[in-house]
C-alpha cells in the first residue's frame, strides 16, 4: 500500500516538471520568432539575425525535442497513472479483504478462547477422571486380590472335593463287592431254605404216613382196645401240636421274605403272592445313591435276621 502511495506521488511530480518544461519551450519560441521578425525589418544586423536564426532553430529543434520526450513521458506517465489506479484499486481490495481477514481472525480468537476455556474445563474434568480412575484401579486391584484369595480357596475346596469324589468311588467299589457278596449270601440262604422246605415236605410225608398208620390201626382188631385208643388220641395231640409249631415256623420264614427278594430283583408290583405293598419306584430302571443304601442296609438287617432264623431253625430241624 505504501509503495503504491509513493509512486502515485513520483508521477504527479515528473506530470509537473514536464509541465513546465513544455511551457518554457513554448515562450522561448515565441520569442525567438519576435526576434526574427525584427531582423527581418532591419537590414544592419543581418548577419547576426541569421545566427540568431540557426541558434534559435537549434533551440526550437531542442525545443521540439523535449517536447516530444515530455509528450512520451506524458503518455507514459497517463499508462502508469491507470496502472496505479488499477493497483490502487487492488490495494483497496485487499485492504477490504485484509479488513474482513482481521474480523474473521476477531472471531477466529474468540472462538479460540471459547475454545480454551472449553478444553480448560475439560481438562479439569479429565484430571478427576483421572483421578477417579486412579481409585478405582485401586480398588479393582484390592477387588482382584481378593479374586486370587477366593480362587485359591475354591481350588482347594475342588481338590478336596476330588478327594472326597475319589473316597466315595472307593467306598462305592466296597459296597459293590459288598453286594456281590450279599448276593451270593442270599444263593446260599436260598439253597438252604430249599433244603430246608424239602426237609419239610419230608416232615409233613412222615406225619401223613403216621396218620396212615394211625387209621389202619384203628381198622385192625387188637384185644387191648384202650390201650390202642389212648395211644391214638396221644399220637393226634403230638401230630397236631407238631404241625402248628411247623405251620407257625413256616409263616415266620416267610413272613417278608417273598416282598423283600422281589424289591431286589425289581419285581414288586408286579408280584401277586407278596402280602403287602410299596408304590413303585419314580425312577424305575434307575437306582440313586440313596436307594442303593437304603436297599444295602435294608439287605443287611433281613440277611442277618434270616440267617440267624435259618440257623436256628437248622438246629431245632436237625435234633
Amino acid at each position: 500500500m505504501r509503495c503504491c502511495i509513493a509512486s502515485l506521488l513520483a508521477v504527479h511530480a515528473l506530470t509537473d516538471v514536464s509541465s513546465s518544461r513544455l511551457e518554457d519551450a513554448a515562450q522561448d519560441v515565441k520569442a525567438l520568432k519576435r526576434m526574427a521578425d525584427h531582423a527581418m525589418a532591419g537590414n544592419d544586423g543581418l548577419n547576426d539575425a541569421k545566427t540568431d536564426v540557426k541558434s534559435l532553430e537549434a533551440m526550437v529543434k531542442h525545443a521540439e525535442q523535449e517536447a516530444t520526450e515530455a509528450h512520451a513521458n506524458e503518455v507514459t506517465m497517463s499508462k502508469g497513472m491507470l496502472k496505479l489506479n488499477e493497483e490502487l484499486k487492488e490495494a483497496q481490495a485487499q485492504k477490504a479483504t485484509l479488513v474482513k481477514g482481521m474480523t474473521g481472525l476477531e472471531h477466529v480468537v474468540e472462538a479460540g478462547t471459547k475454545t480454551n476455556t472449553y478444553l480448560s474445563k475439560g481438562v479439569t474434568s479429565m484430571r478427576a477422571s483421572v483421578e477417579q480412575g486412579e481409585k478405582d484401579k485401586v480398588k479393582l486391584s484390592k477387588g482382584v486380590l481378593a479374586l486370587e484369595r477366593e480362587d485359591r480357596f475354591l481350588s482347594k475346596g475342588v481338590l478336596d472335593l476330588k478327594k472326597a469324589i475319589d473316597e466315595d468311588e472307593v467306598e462305592k467299589k466296597e459296597l459293590s463287592k459288598g453286594v456281590v457278596d450279599m448276593s451270593a449270601e442270599l444263593e446260599r440262604e436260598r439253597a438252604h431254605n430249599a433244603a430246608l422246605q424239602a426237609k419239610l415236605a419230608g416232615d409233613e410225608k412222615e406225619v401223613s404216613s403216621m396218620h396212615a398208620l394211625l387209621d389202619r390201626a384203628n381198622s385192625a382188631e387188637f384185644a387191648s382196645v384202650s390201650f390202642v385208643q389212648v395211644e391214638s388220641n396221644s399220637c393226634e395231640a403230638q401230630d397236631a401240636q407238631r404241625r402248628a409249631e411247623v405251620a407257625a415256623k413256616t409263616s415266620a420264614l416267610l413272613k417278608g421274605y417273598c416282598e423283600d427278594m422281589c424289591k431286589v430283583v425289581l419285581k414288586h408290583p408286579d408280584c401277586n403272592v407278596c402280602d403287602g405293598f410299596v408304590p413303585p419306584d419314580a425312577t424305575p430302571g434307575v437306582n440313586t445313591w440313596d436307594e442303593l443304601y437304603a436297599q444295602f442296609d435294608k439287605l443287611k438287617l433281613v440277611g442277618r435276621d434270616m440267617i440267624k432264623e435259618w440257623t436256628g431253625d437248622a438246629g431245632k430241624f436237625g435234633r
